[in-house]
């Protein structure tokens, strides 16, 4: 199982696990949403006759700061798993004849990487939530550009990992 104590990490697994956690992130808040918009569309109609102007005016604090929060909230976690991961690259102690596996290991990541891209990509395109993927720019830019960001975060962790032995 995965989620049994092992003494060593996994990366393939820890590496899609990211990728798959970033993915649902992305559908679900654009789906949220799309949900959420149309009721808080109706509560500030609502509130706007009934006078409830205090009402009113925090439902439409709340429509407009939804994306925006959880937009940055997802480029903050990728930012800050990319840090995580560049950190435990530096402190982890590996030869330099490692990096043939990690080679062989990029292949399956950037395979899901492209695969979750071209759903998130097919998904954002549906006639229900075409108008709400554009509140959130930066999380879909990350994750419709899985591929290259793999790709440097991949790279910018292996350069970490290979390279301490040289400044140390």
């Amino acid at each position: 199982m995965y989620f049994k104590k092992q003494k060593k990490a996994n990366a393939i697994l820890d590496s899609i696990m990211i990728l798959i956690m970033l993915f649902a992130m992305g559908v679900c808040l654009v789906y949220i949403y799309s949900a959420l918009n149309p009721v808080y569309e109706d509560l500030y109609i609502s509130f706007n006759e009934t006078g409830n102007n205090w009402s009113r005016d925090f439902i439409q604090e709340q429509d407009e700061n939804y994306p925006i929060f959880w937009d940055a909230a997802i480029v903050f976690i990728f930012l800050g798993m990319w840090l995580t991961g560049l950190i435990a690259g530096y402190l982890l102690d590996t030869y330099p004849i490692f990096f043939l596996i990690v080679i062989i290991i990029i292949v399956p990541i950037l395979f899901v990487g492209i695969t979750l891209s071209n759903v998130y990509d097919d998904l954002m395109l549906e006639d229900d939530i075409i108008e709400y993927k554009s509140q959130f720019p930066m999380s879909y830019w990350i994750i419709t550009h899985f591929l290259s960001i793999a790709i440097i975060v991949i790279l910018s962790i292996s350069g970490v990992i290979y390279a301490k032995n040289k400044l140390t």
